[in-house]
C-alpha cells in the first residue's frame, strides 16, 4: 500500500500545484480545530516549521507528509488531491467510537462520568462556533 502511495504521489507530482500541500495542511489543521503550536505538538513538528509549510515557504518531505498524515488520521493521499471533498480519514465514525469506548472501558465508573461530562462541555462549545 506505501508502495503504491509513494508511485502514486511522484507520478502525480507534476500535476500537483505548489499551493495544494500548504492548502491541505492548513485545511486539515483547521479541521481538526488546532492552532499551529497544537498542530505541531501533534505531528512532532515545530510551530515556525509548520508556519512556513502553510504559507508555501518550506516543503515538507514525503517522510514529513507520511508523519504528519499517520498522526493526524488522514490517508496520505489527502495531500495530493486536490479534489476539494471531505476529509479522507483513516477510521471509520464507528472505528473511532470502539476505540474511544475502549479506552474509556479501563477508568472506573467516577472517571467514566467525568469524562462524560467533559465530552457534553466540549460537544456544547463545538455547536456553538
Amino acid at each position: 500500500m506505501l508502495y503504491l502511495s509513494i508511485f502514486a504521489c511522484m507520478s502525480n507530482r507534476a500535476k500537483v500545484s505548489s499551493s495544494v500541500i500548504p492548502d491541505r495542511i492548513r485545511r486539515l489543521r483547521k479541521e481538526l480545530g488546532l492552532s499551529q503550536q497544537k498542530f505541531a505538538e501533534l505531528v512532532d513538528l515545530s510551530v515556525n516549521f509548520i508556519a512556513q509549510i502553510e504559507a508555501g515557504l518550506r516543503n515538507p518531505s514525503f517522510k514529513t507528509l507520511e508523519n504528519i498524515a499517520k498522526k493526524s488520521g488522514v490517508d496520505i493521499n489527502y495531500f495530493f488531491n486536490s479534489n476539494e471533498g471531505e476529509l479522507q480519514t483513516r477510521y471509520s465514525k464507528r472505528d473511532l467510537l470502539k476505540k474511544v469506548e475502549v479506552m474509556i472501558n479501563q477508568y472506573d465508573i467516577k472517571d467514566v462520568y467525568y469524562l462524560f461530562s467533559l465530552i457534553e462541555d466540549i460537544l456544547q462549545r463545538f455547536a456553538e462556533r
